[in-house]
């Protein structure tokens, strides 16, 4: 990476931050509706992508320090064990946890979890592939576990999901930054990578809600669009001959793309399936727009 662009990549975040910032206060001020809904959560994109450019400069310069490695390596290896004790602290038959120090513990495993996701799509990229394999698997657990019980698996669900966004975004600023000679792959592997990572936080949406919204519909038309652009510019893009690094880097890449996009086919061609794993945590439904009663506990009867 020229000392330029990082020049550039870190002064356009810091503007990026600080004026996202500036429109969240903003839209916080006003009335609710769906046009500030909508604006804030796309400052709430920028305002995220922002701050991991920013994580990811120091980390990139400071990828091959011994002393950095190994504290990285540390909270790579232990971010397995944080979360199979998440599981363990959430289990309806482990004793309640107090809010004051599970919402501690829950702040450290995301730390944790972004630690790992700079280790391995950063400063150690030729393990990208194990972690990708890694975090799909623990999408999928997280997915089959909320079928059974959305409320008990949810902090799961999102932490999964940003992993993989947030992991991907940062494999996709190092190979725009690495890959050298081949400017169809530069741009081909970011344009995914920030995808998935805005992929990755529609995810939220989808657990809210069973509903198709516009921001949905857009994303996937731009994924689609990519997808084909990719199919057939392909062939004619000299793939055949890139170096070994560079076909690697694409594999890596397609991986977690081919798993958004059967992801976004689901949400649109089998609803019911789409409702199996997406259905929010909790729905409230009320017939007729009458409202559930507490029952009076009368002459010793209570209700079921």
């Amino acid at each position: 990476m020229s000392k330029s662009a990082k020049r550039w990549l870190l002064w356009g975040s810091v503007v990026l931050l600080l004026l996202s910032i500036s429109g969240l206060i903003y839209l916080s001020s006003l009335r609710f509706n769906e046009k500030t809904d909508f604006l804030q959560a796309v400052c709430v994109v920028l305002t995220i992508a922002a701050g991991l450019n920013l994580v990811f400069l120091p980390a990139f310069s400071y990828r091959n320090r011994e002393g950095f490695r190994k504290w990285m390596r540390f909270l790579t290896f232990s971010n397995p064990v944080l979360i199979i004790i998440l599981f363990i602290l959430e289990a309806r038959w482990f004793p309640l946890v107090p809010d004051i120090i599970f919402l501690p513990y829950l702040c450290v495993v995301l730390i944790v979890s972004a630690g790992g996701c700079l280790y391995m799509f950063v400063i150690e990229a030729g393990k990208a592939l194990a972690g990708i394999i890694l975090i799909l698997f623990y999408i999928s657990l997280s997915l089959i576990l909320r079928r059974f019980d959305a409320s008990l698996y949810e902090n799961h669900f999102y932490i999964s999901f940003l992993m993989i966004g947030c992991g991907m975004y940062f494999y996709g600023l190092r190979s725009f930054f690495t890959v050298e000679k081949n400017r169809y792959l530069q741009v081909i592997s970011y344009s995914a990578c920030l995808l998935i990572y805005l992929g990755s936080l529609l995810m939220f949406y989808f657990s809210m809600t069973s509903s198709t919204s516009t921001s949905l519909i857009i994303y996937s038309i731009l994924l689609f669009i990519l997808t084909m652009t990719v199919l057939l510019s392909l062939p004619v893009s000299g793939y055949v001959e890139w170096n070994a690094s560079d076909r690697s880097t694409f594999r890596k890449i397609l991986i977690p793309w081919v798993f958004f996009l059967l992801l976004i086919s689901i949400k649109f061609a089998f609803p019911e399936l789409n409702y199996m794993f997406f259905r929010p945590a909790s729905e409230e439904i009320q017939e007729f727009g009458l409202k559930d009663y507490p029952v009076i506990n009368k002459n010793g009867l209570e209700p079921d």
